[in-house]
């Protein structure tokens, strides 16, 4: 019975692990977001690739404490019940 949300990595890393968000100075980051239009340059900026890779490197651990959070420490339920919002999130 929950809305759909959607949280950025840097709001769900100040939630589940506050120690990374500190460590990898995500405020700083969070400050100097990348406009969308920048992301089709090429090369990217180092800018542009430290954020894309700080925002993938927390995922899996970030994971597996969400599942524990959810009671569900191997992830079967939450990921049986993510299948749904793969059309609503528009991925293939």
């Amino acid at each position: 019975g929950l809305d759909t949300y959607q949280a950025s990595i840097a709001e769900v890393l100040r939630t589940f692990r506050m120690a990374a968000y500190r460590l990898h100075r995500w405020d700083k980051l969070e400050r100097q977001a990348i406009a969308p239009s920048r992301w089709d340059e090429r090369p990217l900026t180092p800018q542009a690739v430290r954020y894309a890779v700080e925002g993938v490197v927390h995922l899996l651990p970030l994971q597996r404490l969400i599942n524990i959070e959810l009671g569900d420490p191997s992830g079967t339920l939450v990921l049986r019940r993510s299948q749904r919002y793969v059309d609503y999130a528009g991925l293939p």
